[in-house]
Order: structure tokens, then C-alpha cells, then sequence
């Protein structure tokens, strides 16, 4: 797979970097300025009418609906060449939402693209890939362990030209301007656990649907629960099949997922970089537990990145602390200072190479550079082996070939390796 900007998204990436720069970033100061007027949960008027003007102008010039790979009104982007527009929009909190492309709303269009039947499509994809509405997804529940999807308990009980749907939902996230909800629940609880479960389209505009916001040690919202009293939607409103929903939650989970790998890179950096500057404003950074979580914020993220974009993933990850020399850290002022340049007028590189290597372990420590256990490893392991192979051949060659070597090699196969 070729991971490089194609010549088919390159001229895209540079109109999303001019559209951000000039006409999004302006008003971002403006609309977090509004957070806390009036019902935090909802957006203002003022940000309403912020998002709308700068969907408005993104429509315009067809900077929309970039994750749609398989469907009409997408560019025909790869994932590979939306991953770099998702990188971009991820600089700014507004810009998905400006281009249609936020999270929940890209996994749950991409899958309604794919199982929807023609009145869905006009009652909810349309509207979505318009940017009329927004949707959540509702998975999680907390009486059972979701994380496991067969668990689902949320019951939903057909009733003449409708379901009702009773239950709770966890960690829903977008739940709180959501104009519409994809529901997995149970609509056979006597089946076995992969069938039974359908996916359902429900709108958020009724008496049945409850949101409470749930609150992080910062007083943020991110997520929600939703609670389902007496709810209803129409029977055409399954999403697939019913009893037949286990599918359908299995692609939306793959889009979602896929989503969130791309989006989530910059400011999963951006991220990382803050807890490493606060580590080095308190003096932290030279604390092993800092070091190895840094380590692993890497090891985590990256290799999930890797999956995401169907390639192989690492089967070990070795990282280390500092460099030192002889117990304590690199100083020009105590002259243990090293430039590699200088290591290279004596050395080979590959001594050293094979010195950190034999060092590196699945902890994250120091490696430390002492010259004489370097001398002493690289005598033993290399100058040794090669010492002891040698011996070894000597020792054949005086028993089998009365301490002569022939003249020229007969085997073809041995001349080729020989070469």
C-alpha cells in the first residue's frame, strides 16, 4: 500500500489548509466564547449560526463529505488519502463538523450508505450527508459488560407499526445534539446472543428519550447516557435486518473505529506534547514512571494507527531512558559528551548497533554506554564467534581433507554462496 499524498488528493489537502486558515480559524475564539451561555448542552444561537455560515461556504466549494469512499457524493478518496484530510481538519475543533466530517455522523452515514432501504434514505441519509442533522450511536449499556456487544440487554418489543424500546445507554457520545440515534437492542431475548439483536433508527424528538450529560473531573461533557422509556419508532426503521443487527454494528464499529484513528492523531499529539511540557515545567522528566508512560502513549497509538491502515503491526516494541556513559548522563563540561562523528574516525557503527541492541529489554531504562563492557561485548560476541567458527572449520578441514582446501569449488550451489 502506498501511504505517500497522491496526486488526486494533493490540490483537496491544500484547499482544507486555505479554507481552515482563512475562514474557520477567525471565528473559533468567537464560538468557544459562547460555551456556558444559556443551556451549556445545546449549541447558542451565535454558534448555530457560526457553523451554519461556515458549512454554508464549505459546501460551496464542494469541501464536503471527504470520508465517503464507496458512495455518491464523496470524492472517491481512499482511506489512506482521507487520513491526511482528517490530519488537517484535526487542527481545529470546528472544522469536521464544517466539512460533514464528525464522528459519529461519518461511521453512521457510511453504514446507513450501505444497509439502508429507499425510505431511510430519504428520511435520514439525506439530511445527514446535507449536514441538516447530526446522530448518535447508542452500544454501551451499564448493567452489562458492552464491551462485549452480545451482552445487549435493552429491550425492544414490536407493537402494530412500531417498536418500543425500553432500557439504558452509556457513554453515548454527540447524544446531546443529536437529532436522531442508532439503538442496538434486543428484539429476540430468546435467541442466542449473536441473534436477537437488531439496530435500530429512533428519533431523539420524543417524550421517551432522556439525555443526561456525564461530567469529567473537569466539568466536561464528552459523552452521555441515554435512558429509553417507553420509546418509539417505526417498524421500517430497522436498520438490516431484524434480529440481524449483530452485522450491522460490527461495520458501523469498523467505520467508526477507522474514523477515529485518523481524526484522533493530531490531537492525540497535541495531547502527549502537553503532558510531556508539564513533566518538564515540574522537573518530572527525568522520573522513570513519566518516562514510561510517555513510551507507552507512543507504543499504544501508533501500532493502532498501523492496523487501522491494514498494515502489519510490530510484534515487539523496545524502547529506553536515557543515554549515559559510564553511569551518568552525556556532559561536555565532565567530558563524556560523544559525537557520533568522532565515534566514526575509530569505529564501525555496526559494533555499536549491536552493543545497544544486546542491552535494549522490555523495560524502559537507561542504556548505558561503559567503554569497557563495550570493549568486553564486543570482543566476546563478535571476535569471539567469528574466532570460534573459525577454530571449528580448521578443526574439519584437518580431520576430513587432510588440512588442504581444494583449489576450486565443483557444487554450484556453494560457489553461488561463496560469490
Amino acid at each position: 500500500m502506498d501511504l505517500g499524498i497522491s496526486d488526486k488528493v494533493k490540490p483537496i489537502i491544500e484547499e482544507v489548509k486555505h479554507f481552515i486558515d482563512i475562514e474557520i480559524m477567525p471565528m473559533e475564539t468567537e464560538y468557544h466564547t459562547e460555551i456556558g451561555k444559556g443551556d451549556r448542552w445545546t449549541y447558542t444561537e451565535r454558534q448555530t449560526e457560526i457553523l451554519e455560515s461556515l458549512k454554508s461556504k464549505a459546501k460551496a466549494k464542494n469541501l464536503w463529505n471527504f470520508f465517503l469512499t464507496h458512495y455518491e457524493g464523496g470524492h472517491g478518496l481512499n482511506t489512506v488519502e482521507y487520513a491526511y484530510l482528517a490530519e488537517e481538519t484535526g487542527r481545529s475543533h470546528l472544522a469536521p463538523e464544517v466539512f460533514n466530517c464528525s464522528a459519529p455522523d461519518t461511521g453512521n452515514m457510511e453504514v446507513l450508505a450501505r444497509f439502508c432501504t429507499g425510505e431511510q434514505k430519504e428520511t435520514w441519509l439525506k439530511p445527514l450527508l446535507a449536514g441538516e442533522i447530526r446522530s448518535a450511536y447508542a452500544m454501551t449499556e451499564p448493567a452489562v459488560a458492552s464491551s462485549d456487544a452480545t451482552n445487549i440487554a435493552m429491550s425492544c418489543v414490536a407493537d402494530g407499526d412500531e417498536w418500543v424500546l425500553n432500557g439504558q445507554k452509556t457513554w453515548t457520545s454527540s447524544a446531546t445534539n443529536a437529532n436522531m440515534i442508532f439503538s442496538l437492542c434486543r428484539t429476540d431475548p430468546d435467541s442466542s446472543k449473536h441473534k436477537g439483536i437488531s439496530f435500530l433508527l429512533v428519533s431523539m424528538d420524543q417524550p421517551g428519550i432522556e439525555v443526561r450529560p456525564i461530567l469529567d473531573m473537569a466539568n466536561h461533557e464528552h459523552v452521555n447516557e441515554v435512558f429509553y422509556q417507553d420509546a418509539r419508532t417505526a417498524k421500517g426503521n430497522v436498520l438490516g435486518e431484524v434480529n440481524g443487527g449483530w452485522a450491522v454494528a460490527n461495520t458501523l464499529l469498523g467505520f467508526e473505529r477507522g474514523v477515529g484513528a485518523t481524526t484522533a492523531a493530531l490531537r492525540f499529539s497535541e495531547e502527549l506534547q502537553n503532558f510531556i511540557d508539564l513533566a518538564r515545567r515540574y522537573g518530572k522528566l527525568d522520573d522513570p514512571n513519566v518516562r514510561q508512560d510517555i513510551a507507552r502513549f507512543h507504543t499504544m497509538f501508533w501500532p493502532a494507527m498501523l492496523q487501522s491502515a491494514g498494515l502489519r503491526t510490530p510484534t515487539a516494541i523496545y524502547a529506553h531512558g536515557f543515554l549515559t556513559v559510564n553511569g551518568t548522563k552525556m556532559s561536555k563540561s565532565r567530558g563524556t559528551f560523544i559525537n557520533a562523528s568522532t565515534y566514526l574516525e575509530h569505529l564501525d557503527a555496526e559494533y555499536l548497533r549491536y552493543y545497544f541492541a544486546a542491552k535494549l529489554s522490555s523495560g524502559v531504562d537507561d542504556i548505558d554506554l561503559n567503554l569497557e563492557d563495550f570493549t568486553a561485548r564486543v570482543n566476546s560476541d563478535v571476535v569471539g564467534k567469528v574466532v570460534n567458527i573459525a577454530s571449528r572449520c580448521a578443526g574439519f578441514i584437518s580431520k576430513q581433507f587432510d588440512h588442504q582446501l581444494s583449489k576450486e569449488i565443483d557444487t554450484p550451489l556453494i560457489a553461488e554462496f561463496v560469490r
